[in-house]
């Protein structure tokens, strides 16, 4: 199951002490449920030491799977126009991609420039950001490289290459904190921010395609 080259021996020790299976379970209980490692290890019968390495080790596996699987999958127009749920239809019928970004807490750096670059004013503490993509039928069609948390959105979005993934004629949704309107100037993007109306018809939209 997991990939030699991607874990040490000690690893894949700890790995060996539940069956793929298993571990794998473990692996997707903790990012989905955030459940704690005492928790985990009184459930799987390890420790909690134990629980921590195999959950690392599984991370670098998907990880390393993802990566040579090439995902998440940017999609064609025509695959997008396919899956696109009729009230996108109807109401933004050239929505390419729907974008915002995300952050994720993480341990004080040791380092006073790592600290201040991972500093987020947003959160009041120290992150990576992320920006992600999805899709109007709610498919994650794109994920940029990790920030600190002090790069603005505008910043990530104009770097992480998205608006060079998108064709003539394509309309982008994001929030109104989102100042890159100037970013798509000579381009065909159109930004839509979201307003509580547009939210509820959005999320309407997505629930209903996966029904």
């Amino acid at each position: 199951m997991y990939c030699a080259h991607c874990i040490g021996e000690r690893q894949r020790q700890c790995v060996r002490a539940l069956d793929d299976e298993n571990s794998l379970l473990l692996a997707f209980m903790k990012l989905r449920l955030d459940c704690p490692n005492e928790d985990l290890a009184q459930r799987f019968s390890i420790t909690a030491g134990t629980v921590s390495r195999i959950f690392t080790s599984y991370l670098m596996v998907m990880y390393h799977a993802f990566k040579s699987a090439q995902l998440p999958a940017w999609p064609s127009r025509a695959q997008i126009d396919a899956a696109m749920p009729q009230k996108f239809r109807d109401l933004y019928p050239t929505t390419r991609t729907i974008i915002d970004c995300t952050e994720f807490p993480i341990q004080i750096p040791s380092d006073p420039d790592t600290q201040r670059v991972t500093w987020s004013t947003y959160k009041n503490r120290n992150t990576f950001k992320a920006l992600v993509c999805i899709t109007p039928s709610g498919a994650i069609s794109f994920i940029s490289s990790l920030c600190g948390g002090s790069v603005s959105d505008r910043e990530i979005t104009k770097t992480c290459g998205v608006l060079d993934l998108l064709d003539k004629g394509d309309s982008v949704m994001a929030d109104k904190g989102f100042t890159i309107k100037e970013l798509c100037e000579g381009m065909s993007p159109v930004l839509f921010p979201f307003g509580e109306q547009y939210f509820m018809v959005a999320i309407s939209a997505v629930n209903s395609s996966l029904q």
